[in-house]
């Protein structure tokens, strides 16, 4: 197996702070980056393993899907409670369910 260090990342999970100077990653001689997050199936990991910034990513696509919605009410006209309910079920609560157990 050969591993792509153009595309190869690392996220060095502590308590806060910068990294130490004796900190180094290196694979095979070469240098490896050390990234400040991690995209992991959409979810985003932090160094300090917070959940603050998947949480917020996590709001902001519901946001979307939520505005999705009210565009297409738009050439339909009002939906029925029983219609958006459905629909905020099967575009928003999987959006913000994703993950949960990890949460």
């Amino acid at each position: 197996m050969t591993v792509n260090l153009k595309k190869t990342e690392i996220i060095v999970f502590r308590n806060g702070g910068p990294l130490r100077n004796t900190e180094k990653w290196t694979l095979n001689g070469v240098h490896v980056e050390v990234t400040s997050d991690y995209k992991y199936m959409c979810l985003l990991f932090t160094p300090k393993l917070s959940w603050t910034s998947a949480k917020l990513k996590l709001a902001a696509q519901s946001r979307k899907a939520i505005n999705a919605i009210k565009r297409y009410q738009l050439p339909f006209g009002q939906f029925s409670h029983t219609d958006m309910f459905k629909l905020f079920d099967s575009m928003v609560v999987p959006i913000l369910t994703y993950g949960a157990e990890i949460f």
